[in-house]
């Protein structure tokens, strides 16, 4: 009712390349890869049950792909799981030959081209350190795409969440009342795309680190015709309208 599998669908056709989703939880997302694009994929998920379901889900969707790893493991430890030499990590991956789930070792200095999360920063213990981790793992141009839910637009909307926020960590563990735009700054990310729905309580954003380029489909109008100059003094006469001045 809500166009959930459109915004799905949205977050997916942004994996390219080497590719890591992030709260991967049960593998909703399995059914709107498109392998075409993908030359290895990586899963990982705080639960071993859920990421068995995830596996299952994805083997029976392509059950020739090689190029798949099914970590277990939380967001905050993603930089010591990925570059920790001594230390085996549990990568749970199917073996196709004997359909049996087996412990692996974890290659090291990994680096990913996309990096996806759909409606997991409320479940971190420590969001900005997930998506620290996550910029940490970025390749030069790679990008990080989110699919969540947190504050809205409207003041009337967020003292709902706000008013039934710890009812809803008790019960599901969920913080939905997130800014999740504080959050992405505190990061240290810079948002290349946002659209934002259901009265702004669902962001789609697309991320990169602050030091990589843009890309030419990401550089905007103003950006592309309008002197830097320019830019400068229409933003300060946004900002002092803001505020009052003249």
């Amino acid at each position: 009712m809500v166009f959930m599998g459109r915004r799905r669908k949205w977050l997916m056709k942004h994996c390219t390349g080497d590719v890591l989703e992030v709260a991967c939880g049960t593998g909703r997302n399995v059914k709107y890869l498109d392998m075409t694009q993908i030359h290895s994929i990586t899963f990982l998920d705080s639960s071993s049950k859920m990421m068995e379901i995830a596996n299952q889900k994805f083997r029976e969707k392509f059950p020739t792909y090689k190029n798949a790893a099914f970590v277990v493991g939380r967001a905050e430890d993603l930089v010591e799981l990925a570059q920790d030499k001594t230390k085996k990590n549990e990568l749970l991956v199917k073996d196709i030959d004997d359909n049996k789930l087996q412990v692996t070792d974890a290659s090291t200095n990994i680096k990913y081209d996309t990096i996806i999360e759909a409606f997991g920063i409320c479940s971190h213990e420590d969001p900005v350190k997930a998506l620290k981790n996550f910029s940490t793992l970025l390749k030069p141009g790679g990008r990080i795409v989110l699919l969540e839910h947190g504050r809205g637009e409207y003041d009337f909307i967020n003292n709902i969440l706000d008013g039934r926020a710890e009812k809803r960590l008790e019960t599901w563990g969920c913080r939905w009342n997130l800014d999740i735009g504080e959050i992405l700054d505190d990061s240290g990310l810079e948002i290349t795309e946002e659209k934002r729905t259901h009265l702004g309580t669902t962001w789609c954003i697309v991320a990169k680190r602050k030091d990589d380029s843009k890309k030419k489909e990401e550089i905007g109008f103003v950006e592309k015709y309008i002197s830097p100059g320019i830019q400068k003094r229409v933003k300060e006469v946004y900002n002092n309208a803001d505020t009052g001045k003249k």
